[in-house]
């Protein structure tokens, strides 16, 4: 039977080096993870989605998707699925910058559980879904819940990944699909997002 990778060795293969520097950013991002909220509730999905298409053109929000033409997407279910990226500044649509609440907009179709994690520049992984403990959850459209972009943040970029898959899965099963690499697999459709971060952001 095939071995599940540690958080340690999954660590390693998605920051793409062996160095112990991010080997000891994973062993700190559950502590730091715990005494983060697990997000704000929107209730204004409805009304301010509109308003965060359109002005995510006028703010120059820069959110560019993996490449559709590579292998790895052509898995089950990465045809129709989608995600894309928006950020707002309590219940106004602004530019993605630290500090900013990140949104997402799934398209899951074939594949309706999602998942949702994001790598910054130094390859350290932060959670977004599902929560510490849970499942993954069907989701569709523009996401009640909200991400705070850390105010700390000082890189340029980070990466975003939504996690599709046919059935519920835990963070762990979730690693140990995605043992090989990232990208999307028979198990998993895996969508990459690169998130560019402007800087100076209006208070």
């Amino acid at each position: 039977m095939k071995r599940e990778p540690t958080d340690a060795e999954l660590a390693r293969l998605l920051s793409g080096r062996s160095g112990p520097s991010v080997l000891e950013k994973e062993a700190a991002f559950e502590a730091v993870m715990q005494g983060q909220p697990k997000g704000r509730r929107f209730a204004w999905r409805a009304v301010l989605w509109p308003a965060i298409a359109v002005a995510a053109v006028a703010l120059g929000v820069l959110v560019m998707p993996g490449a559709p033409d590579r292998p790895e997407f052509g898995a089950k279910g990465s045809a129709q699925a989608g995600l894309s990226l928006s950020c707002v500044r309590g219940q106004t649509p602004a530019p993605c910058a630290p500090g900013a609440t990140l949104t997402l907009k799934v398209t899951a179709h074939d594949r309706p559980y999602f998942a949702a994690f994001a790598r910054d520049a130094e390859g350290t992984i932060i959670w977004y879904l599902p929560a510490k403990g849970e499942m993954s959850k069907r989701q569709e459209g523009l996401l009640e819940q909200g991400f705070l972009l850390d105010p700390a943040y000082d890189k340029a970029t980070m990466q975003v990944f939504g996690v599709f898959t046919e059935a519920p899965m835990s963070r762990a099963q979730i690693k140990a699909a995605l043992s090989e690499g990232l990208q999307s697999t028979d198990a998993v459709t895996l969508l990459p997002r690169t998130l560019t971060l402007q800087r100076g952001p209006e208070r």
